[in-house]
């Protein structure tokens, strides 16, 4: 059996269980209240893989992609603005996931390496945690159309940047347990 056959089996196999309520842990997750430790864990997921990204598509032409949503000052996306600034935050992050997962989604399947799937599944993960926790679309932005080629090659350098922001976002887990220290 050729190694598409059996990828196709496989495609079969995963929608047929999708059909009948049977769900991955993460995505069974969508239902209830945040999960924290979740977040932290796929957050650092996502860091590896944008990482692993950026190293195999480093490019020298230092080119700006234009229009990509970044985690700005006002969006209050600190471990401490858990609290006080909750769905801002996650808000903002639901919109800049979105937007990646919408990037990656114009890859030709095809053509599209392991890396760039599994950045995705991530997404969609996280995606998920966040509806959990009431995150919804705010402004989302709509990635411009380039070509393919030029998606591979820069795609990295702004991905490992906002992974790095979220994971922070979310490396102390739960807010419930940060403590505050007053300001001097």
């Amino acid at each position: 059996m050729s190694a598409r056959n059996l990828l196709l089996l496989l495609v079969i196999f995963m929608a047929q269980h999708q059909d009948m309520g049977v769900s991955s842990p993460i995505h069974s997750s969508c239902s209830r209240n945040c999960q924290w430790n979740e977040f932290k864990h796929l957050t650092q997921t996502l860091y590896t893989q944008a990482l692993k990204i950026y190293n195999s598509t480093k490019s020298t032409d230092n080119v700006v992609l234009d229009n990509v949503p970044r985690i700005q000052c006002n969006d209050h996306c600190a471990p401490e603005h858990l609290i006080s600034h909750k769905q801002t935050c996650l808000n903002r992050i639901f919109d800049i996931l979105s937007y990646y997962k919408s990037a990656l989604s114009t890859l030709s399947p095809s053509r599209e390496n392991k890396d760039f799937t599994m950045v995705k599944k991530t997404i969609s993960d996280i995606l998920c945690l966040l509806q959990a926790c009431d995150a919804k679309a705010i402004n989302p932005e709509t990635p411009k159309l380039v070509t393919e080629e030029f998606l591979r090659r820069h795609i990295g350098s702004p991905l490992l940047s906002v992974s790095i922001l979220i994971a922070r976002v979310f490396s102390p887990g739960d807010p419930a347990n940060h403590i505050i220290h007053p300001k001097h």
